[in-house]
Protein backbone atom coordinates (compact mmCIF):
# COMPACT_ATOMS: atom_id res chain seq x y z
CA UNK A 1 0.00 0.00 0.00
CA UNK A 2 1.37 3.41 -0.94
CA UNK A 3 2.23 5.94 1.72
CA UNK A 4 -0.50 8.40 0.67
CA UNK A 5 -3.08 5.61 0.82
CA UNK A 6 -2.00 4.74 4.36
CA UNK A 7 -2.29 8.36 5.40
CA UNK A 8 -5.77 8.62 3.87
CA UNK A 9 -6.88 5.49 5.69
CA UNK A 10 -5.59 6.95 8.97
CA UNK A 11 -7.46 10.20 8.36
CA UNK A 12 -10.66 8.35 7.54
CA UNK A 13 -10.34 6.34 10.76
CA UNK A 14 -9.65 9.52 12.74
CA UNK A 15 -12.69 11.30 11.29
CA UNK A 16 -14.93 8.37 12.24
CA UNK A 17 -13.53 8.22 15.78
CA UNK A 18 -14.04 11.95 16.29
CA UNK A 19 -17.63 11.75 15.07
CA UNK A 20 -18.33 8.86 17.45
CA UNK A 21 -16.75 10.80 20.32
CA UNK A 22 -18.92 13.82 19.56
CA UNK A 23 -22.03 11.64 19.64
CA UNK A 24 -21.26 9.46 22.64
CA UNK A 25 -19.17 11.53 25.04
CA UNK A 26 -21.14 12.65 28.11
CA UNK A 27 -18.39 14.74 29.70
CA UNK A 28 -19.10 17.94 27.76
CA UNK A 29 -21.99 19.82 26.20
CA UNK A 30 -22.66 19.26 22.49
CA UNK A 31 -21.23 22.69 21.60
CA UNK A 32 -18.00 22.05 23.50
CA UNK A 33 -17.68 18.56 21.98
CA UNK A 34 -17.99 20.07 18.50
CA UNK A 35 -15.21 22.58 19.18
CA UNK A 36 -12.86 20.08 20.81
CA UNK A 37 -13.50 17.46 18.14
CA UNK A 38 -12.94 19.84 15.21
CA UNK A 39 -9.74 21.33 16.69
CA UNK A 40 -8.36 17.87 17.47
CA UNK A 41 -9.13 16.54 14.01
CA UNK A 42 -7.57 19.55 12.27
CA UNK A 43 -4.41 19.23 14.35
CA UNK A 44 -4.26 15.52 13.61
CA UNK A 45 -4.65 16.13 9.87
CA UNK A 46 -1.95 18.81 9.80
CA UNK A 47 0.51 16.65 11.72
CA UNK A 48 -0.22 13.55 9.66
CA UNK A 49 0.49 15.42 6.43
CA UNK A 50 4.11 15.92 7.52
CA UNK A 51 4.75 12.23 6.82
CA UNK A 52 7.72 10.61 8.50
CA UNK A 53 8.26 13.55 10.87
CA UNK A 54 4.74 13.44 12.32
CA UNK A 55 5.69 11.61 15.53
CA UNK A 56 8.48 14.08 16.32
CA UNK A 57 6.13 16.98 15.62
CA UNK A 58 3.43 15.41 17.81
CA UNK A 59 5.78 15.26 20.82
CA UNK A 60 6.96 18.82 20.31
CA UNK A 61 3.43 20.08 19.83
CA UNK A 62 2.25 18.45 23.07
CA UNK A 63 5.19 19.98 24.93
CA UNK A 64 4.39 23.45 23.56
CA UNK A 65 0.68 23.17 24.30
CA UNK A 66 1.20 21.86 27.84
CA UNK A 67 3.73 24.59 28.59
CA UNK A 68 1.43 27.31 27.27
CA UNK A 69 -1.58 26.04 29.22
CA UNK A 70 0.60 25.84 32.37
CA UNK A 71 1.72 29.43 31.86
CA UNK A 72 5.37 28.48 31.32
CA UNK A 73 7.72 30.13 28.82
CA UNK A 74 8.73 28.22 25.71
CA UNK A 75 12.28 29.55 25.73
CA UNK A 76 14.54 30.59 28.66
CA UNK A 77 13.81 33.85 30.44
CA UNK A 78 16.56 36.38 29.77
CA UNK A 79 16.07 38.75 32.69
CA UNK A 80 15.97 41.77 30.38
CA UNK A 81 14.07 44.82 31.60
CA UNK A 82 11.22 44.38 29.11
CA UNK A 83 10.28 41.08 30.80
CA UNK A 84 9.30 42.71 34.10
CA UNK A 85 6.60 44.94 35.56
CA UNK A 86 6.88 46.63 38.98
CA UNK A 87 4.26 45.52 41.49
CA UNK A 88 5.44 46.86 44.87
CA UNK A 89 8.09 48.96 46.57
CA UNK A 90 9.41 49.71 50.03
CA UNK A 91 10.83 53.04 51.12
CA UNK A 92 12.74 54.19 54.21
CA UNK A 93 13.88 57.74 54.97
CA UNK A 94 12.84 58.81 51.51
CA UNK A 95 15.02 56.20 49.78
CA UNK A 96 14.01 53.09 47.86
CA UNK A 97 14.84 50.03 49.98
CA UNK A 98 13.33 47.36 47.78
CA UNK A 99 11.30 47.12 44.57
CA UNK A 100 9.45 43.93 43.62
CA UNK A 101 8.83 42.99 40.00
CA UNK A 102 6.78 40.26 38.34
CA UNK A 103 7.89 38.55 35.15
CA UNK A 104 5.52 39.21 32.24
CA UNK A 105 6.38 35.95 30.46
CA UNK A 106 6.10 33.73 33.54
CA UNK A 107 3.80 35.06 36.26
CA UNK A 108 5.21 32.85 39.02
CA UNK A 109 8.66 34.45 38.79
CA UNK A 110 9.46 37.56 40.82
CA UNK A 111 12.56 39.61 41.49
CA UNK A 112 13.44 41.87 44.40
CA UNK A 113 15.79 44.72 43.52
CA UNK A 114 17.39 46.15 46.66
CA UNK A 115 18.56 49.70 47.09
CA UNK A 116 22.18 48.63 46.62
CA UNK A 117 21.34 47.05 43.27
CA UNK A 118 21.44 43.40 44.36
CA UNK A 119 18.75 41.20 42.82
CA UNK A 120 17.03 38.12 44.25
CA UNK A 121 14.77 36.00 42.04
CA UNK A 122 11.92 33.87 43.36
CA UNK A 123 9.87 31.23 41.53
CA UNK A 124 6.72 30.21 43.42
CA UNK A 125 6.79 26.74 41.85
CA UNK A 126 10.49 25.93 42.03
CA UNK A 127 10.65 24.30 45.47
CA UNK A 128 8.91 21.11 46.55
CA UNK A 129 9.14 20.03 50.20
CA UNK A 130 9.23 16.34 51.07
CA UNK A 131 8.67 14.98 54.58
CA UNK A 132 10.84 11.84 54.92
CA UNK A 133 8.93 10.67 58.01
CA UNK A 134 5.34 11.24 56.87
CA UNK A 135 6.32 10.61 53.21
CA UNK A 136 4.26 13.46 51.75
CA UNK A 137 4.90 16.54 49.61
CA UNK A 138 3.91 20.14 50.39
CA UNK A 139 4.95 23.75 49.77
CA UNK A 140 6.28 26.14 52.41
CA UNK A 141 7.34 29.79 52.09
CA UNK A 142 10.06 29.48 54.74
CA UNK A 143 11.77 26.72 52.76
CA UNK A 144 11.40 28.69 49.51
CA UNK A 145 13.30 31.56 51.13
CA UNK A 146 16.12 29.27 52.27
CA UNK A 147 16.38 27.62 48.85
CA UNK A 148 16.56 31.02 47.12
CA UNK A 149 19.59 31.84 49.28
CA UNK A 150 21.56 28.60 48.98
CA UNK A 151 20.54 27.76 45.41
CA UNK A 152 19.81 31.15 43.79
CA UNK A 153 18.13 31.56 40.42
CA UNK A 154 20.36 32.99 37.71
CA UNK A 155 19.56 34.27 34.24
CA UNK A 156 18.93 32.90 31.71
CA UNK A 157 16.39 30.76 33.53
CA UNK A 158 14.04 28.02 32.32
CA UNK A 159 11.37 27.09 34.87
CA UNK A 160 10.67 23.45 35.53
CA UNK A 161 8.62 21.35 37.94
CA UNK A 162 10.19 20.87 41.39
CA UNK A 163 13.63 22.11 40.36
CA UNK A 164 14.64 21.94 44.01
CA UNK A 165 13.31 19.21 46.33
CA UNK A 166 13.95 19.92 50.00
CA UNK A 167 13.64 17.38 52.81
CA UNK A 168 11.64 18.99 55.62
CA UNK A 169 10.16 17.57 58.82
CA UNK A 170 7.62 19.48 60.91
CA UNK A 171 5.86 18.77 64.18
CA UNK A 172 3.75 20.41 66.88
CA UNK A 173 5.69 20.84 70.13
CA UNK A 174 3.16 22.94 72.03
CA UNK A 175 -0.08 20.97 71.87
CA UNK A 176 -2.03 23.98 73.18
CA UNK A 177 -1.49 25.61 69.77
CA UNK A 178 -2.71 22.62 67.75
CA UNK A 179 -5.97 24.38 66.92
CA UNK A 180 -4.14 27.44 65.57
CA UNK A 181 -1.53 25.70 63.43
CA UNK A 182 -0.51 22.25 62.22
CA UNK A 183 3.08 22.63 63.46
CA UNK A 184 5.31 25.00 65.38
CA UNK A 185 8.71 23.37 64.77
CA UNK A 186 10.50 23.00 61.42
CA UNK A 187 13.56 20.89 60.54
CA UNK A 188 15.05 21.71 57.13
CA UNK A 189 17.44 18.88 56.27
CA UNK A 190 18.79 19.06 52.70
CA UNK A 191 18.04 20.15 49.14
CA UNK A 192 18.33 18.04 46.00
CA UNK A 193 18.64 20.07 42.78
CA UNK A 194 17.72 19.13 39.22
CA UNK A 195 21.45 19.02 38.41
CA UNK A 196 21.79 16.16 40.89
CA UNK A 197 23.44 18.17 43.68
CA UNK A 198 22.61 17.30 47.28
CA UNK A 199 23.03 20.38 49.48
CA UNK A 200 23.02 19.87 53.28
CA UNK A 201 21.03 22.60 55.06
CA UNK A 202 20.40 21.43 58.65
CA UNK A 203 18.58 24.52 59.89
CA UNK A 204 15.88 24.52 62.55
CA UNK A 205 13.02 26.91 63.37
CA UNK A 206 10.17 27.40 65.79
CA UNK A 207 7.28 29.81 66.09
CA UNK A 208 8.06 32.93 68.18
CA UNK A 209 6.93 32.95 71.76
CA UNK A 210 4.49 35.63 72.85
CA UNK A 211 6.21 39.02 72.64
CA UNK A 212 9.27 37.55 70.89
CA UNK A 213 10.46 38.95 67.55
CA UNK A 214 11.10 36.58 64.62
CA UNK A 215 14.71 36.16 63.48
CA UNK A 216 14.11 34.63 60.04
CA UNK A 217 10.98 35.54 58.13
CA UNK A 218 8.13 34.97 60.58
CA UNK A 219 10.08 32.25 62.44
CA UNK A 220 12.78 32.04 65.10
CA UNK A 221 15.87 30.09 64.08
CA UNK A 222 17.16 27.76 66.81
CA UNK A 223 20.23 25.58 67.32
CA UNK A 224 20.19 21.79 67.31
CA UNK A 225 20.37 21.62 71.14
CA UNK A 226 17.06 23.46 71.44
CA UNK A 227 15.64 21.28 68.69
CA UNK A 228 16.68 18.13 70.56
CA UNK A 229 15.04 19.47 73.69
CA UNK A 230 11.77 20.03 71.82
CA UNK A 231 11.95 16.49 70.45
CA UNK A 232 12.84 14.83 73.77
CA UNK A 233 10.25 16.73 75.81
CA UNK A 234 7.38 16.83 73.37
CA UNK A 235 5.04 14.48 71.51
CA UNK A 236 7.89 13.43 69.17
CA UNK A 237 10.03 11.98 71.99
CA UNK A 238 10.18 8.61 70.21
CA UNK A 239 11.92 10.28 67.28
CA UNK A 240 15.71 10.01 67.34
CA UNK A 241 18.11 12.45 65.67
CA UNK A 242 19.60 9.42 63.94
CA UNK A 243 16.28 8.97 62.12
CA UNK A 244 16.76 12.43 60.63
CA UNK A 245 20.47 12.03 59.92
CA UNK A 246 21.29 14.74 62.48
CA UNK A 247 23.21 12.71 65.06
CA UNK A 248 26.58 13.87 63.72
CA UNK A 249 25.41 17.48 63.54
CA UNK A 250 24.40 17.37 67.19
CA UNK A 251 27.69 15.87 68.39
CA UNK A 252 29.68 18.42 66.38
CA UNK A 253 27.67 21.20 68.01
CA UNK A 254 28.36 19.83 71.51
CA UNK A 255 32.09 19.48 70.73
CA UNK A 256 32.24 23.10 69.57
CA UNK A 257 30.59 24.25 72.80
CA UNK A 258 33.09 22.29 74.89
CA UNK A 259 36.02 23.81 72.97
CA UNK A 260 34.71 27.30 73.72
Amino acid sequence: MKNDEMIQNELTRAEKEIELWKERSKSWSKKVREVIGDVTLNMYKNINETGEFRFLIKDQLMYLLNSMFDGKPLTPLTGEDDEWKPIAGRFANGEVVNTKYQNTRYNDLFKDVNGDGTIIYHDNNRVSCYDPIMENYFSFGLVNKICDEIYPIAMPYMPGDSDCEVQVFTFQYNQENSEKSDFDTVIVLSAHTKEGKNIPINRFFREPNEGESPTYGSWVEINIAELKDRIDNGPMKNLDLIDLGLDGVYHNYIEELEEE
